[in-house]
Parts: C-alpha cells; structure tokens; sequence
C-alpha cells in the first residue's frame, strides 16, 4: 500500500460532514497497519482506526484491502469514525487528528475544509497495541516472539541461544524432580518455578508468578491453571512449531537446539508471548539456574528445605528457598496419585 500525495474528499460527502458539530479540544488518533494474516486465505487487508486520545475511546476500526492508498483508507475511516451513531457515542468532528508524520502533509488539505487540524503522532507506534488486540480477537493471537510490542530482535536471539544453554546444562537429567518448587526471593515478588523433564514428558521449565498459580498446579485444578499466571518455557519440534514463528525464526537466524532441531516455546498467561518484562525475568531465572550448577552442592543440595544464595552478574543476591510442590496445597490424594496427575497438568499447561 503507497501513500498517494494528496486526496481529497468528494462534495457531497464534505457537505454532509460538515453537518455534524465539532467538538472543541477533541483529539483523535489514527493509523493504519497490515494484517498478519489474509482473510478468507486470499486477499491481504490492513485495519485502519480512530481512537479518542482523551479517553481511549474506539470511534472506527475496521479492514480494508491493501490495493488502495494509506491515505484513501485512512481518510475514509475517518469519515466513518465521524459519522458513527452508537449508545453512548454521538456523530461527531473532532478539533485535531494525530496521524504518522508521512501521513500529514497528505491529509492536511483534505481535512482544513472540515476545520480539522491534522498533526504527528508523538509515538508513530502509539496505537501498534490496539491493532494487535483487534486483530488477535479476530483471528487469535498469532505465535511471534517479535509480536508483543517492544520486544527487540536482540532479546529474542538471547532467549534462543540462553535456551541452548539450558538444553546443555538438561537439569531434568541431574536428577532434579518436578515436584521441586523453588522459591525465589530476590527477583521479582511471589516468584517461584519447577523443572520439567524428570518424568520424560516434556522438557523445560513451570514459572509461577504468584502462590496462587503454586497452588492451581499442586491441587491439579485445571480451571484454575489455565487462569493462572504460569508461564511455561518447554521445547517443541521444528515440524509443531506454527508457520509463522518459523517464518519468523528463518527471517532473523534465531539458533534452535542444534543436535535435535528443536525450538523454545514460551507461553504467557492466557497463551500470550512475552513481553519485555518477560524476557527480561527469562534471562534471570535462567542465569540463577547456571549460577545454582555451578555450586559444589549441585544437584545433591536440592533438596526440600535447604535455602540456597547466589550472586547475579550484576551483584543481586538472590535467595532460593526449596520446597516441595505438593505440600503446598491441599491435602486429599495420596502422594503417588497428586504426582501423577500434576505431570499430566504440567504437559496440557505446556501446550
């Protein structure tokens, strides 16, 4: 799609706006950008909106073809969003539009007729969110680790090459059982993780951000884990990873496990990817597992009660406190039983 020089709006469709009154001081913020996916598996649409900047407000969002101008459809948008007659929202013109800054001197001309003020966007991503929160409640979210705003090129290859680490370091071979919890003081509140792999199901790691999340996983109530704040960090093979993560890792180089061709898979709650925050806990947790290796007492000192301090490489003292999974929630099943059923959570969690 090409940014046409100028365009302007037809007669009739400039009277009949015209008509509609202009809210003084309102500002509207609007974009358009490329969907991830074609509709119907053929022709490639983007989503063009408008959006209050005082109070977040939707006042137009929808798809157009890629075969037009940004500045037909963005300026078309606009006239739908003016137009638009719902509960609780009245057919307005707002004062100022805020649009990306190559968009501006385009709409400028267009839009002085209707005493509309077109400026820059101080953020040209501002509203990248929004179309992705659209566009996953249209089709789902889409599997990229460069999808979350924010997440750089550069976290994502240090996630990848950290994960070839952890695959090398394979703490579920060292005899390190899933039921162990590890309790982390020191990085981020209330958090604690498990490894994956003892019971030969599926290798990685279970991160609970919260006790509440410790306690879903422990009582094997699977409501409750898949509301939970868990993230999981497992492996998948080359040929289970969806089509376009893999575009995406082909595209940047991203390093997989070299021996076996495998891909680290990180799920968010709510089958989210993750953010910076999340990489960034990532790498900790990942580092504090190195760090732990590399104690005389590894793997042999974890066991249940023993309380463990490492130095992080920026000087953090963080300390692991080593419980047992199961004590953590309610008592009823037998042992064996609780086990059993939490692997079986943890591989559906995973998933």
């Amino acid at each position: 799609m090409s940014n046409s020089p100028k365009c302007q709006l037809q007669p009739e469709v400039e009277a009949r706006l015209l008509q509609i009154p202009q809210r003084a001081g309102a500002v509207w913020l609007g974009d358009f950008q490329p969907l991830d996916v074609a509709i119907a598996g053929e022709a490639r649409y983007g989503l063009s909106l408008w959006q209050e900047a005082h109070s977040g407000l939707l006042r137009s969002a929808g798809p157009y073809d890629t075969d037009r101008s940004t500045v037909e459809v963005v300026l078309e948008s606009l006239e739908e969003a003016i137009l638009t007659s719902e509960p609780k929202v009245r057919p307005c013109r707002p004062e100022t539009v805020a649009v990306r800054p190559e968009l501006v001197q385009a709409l400028g001309p267009a839009l002085s007729c209707l005493g509309i003020q077109v400026t820059a966007l101080p953020d040209p991503e501002a509203l990248l969110p929004v179309f992705r929160e659209i566009e996953d409640s249209l089709f789902g979210p889409t599997l990229t680790y460069l999808r979350p705003p924010g997440v750089t090129v550069e976290q994502v290859r240090r996630l990848f090459a950290e994960a070839r680490a952890l695959w090398d370091l394979a703490p579920w071979e060292q005899g390190i059982d899933d039921q162990l919890l590890f309790q982390v003081e020191g990085l981020t509140p209330g958090l604690s993780f498990s490894v994956m792999g003892a019971a030969d199901i599926e290798r990685g790691l279970s991160i609970y951000l919260d006790q509440a999340a410790v306690r879903a996983m422990a009582n094997q109530n699977q409501d409750l884990i898949e509301a939970s704040n868990l993230i999981s960090f497992t492996y998948s093979c080359v040929e289970d990873i969806p089509s376009e993560l893999m575009d995406e890792i082909e595209e940047h180089d991203f390093p997989l496990v070299e021996e076996s061709d495998l891909v680290p898979l990180v799920l968010c709650p709510h089958g989210g990817m993750p953010g910076p925050a999340e990489h960034a806990l990532l790498q900790d947790l990942l580092e504090l597992l190195r760090l732990l290796s590399e104690r005389a007492d590894y793997p042999h000192g974890l066991r249940p009660g023993a309380r463990l301090v490492v130095e992080m490489a920026d000087g953090r003292q963080v300390a692991v406190h080593l419980a047992d999974l199961f004590e953590v929630g309610e008592r009823g099943l037998n042992r064996k039983e609780r086990r059993k059923k939490a692997r079986r959570m943890v591989r559906m969690a995973s998933r």
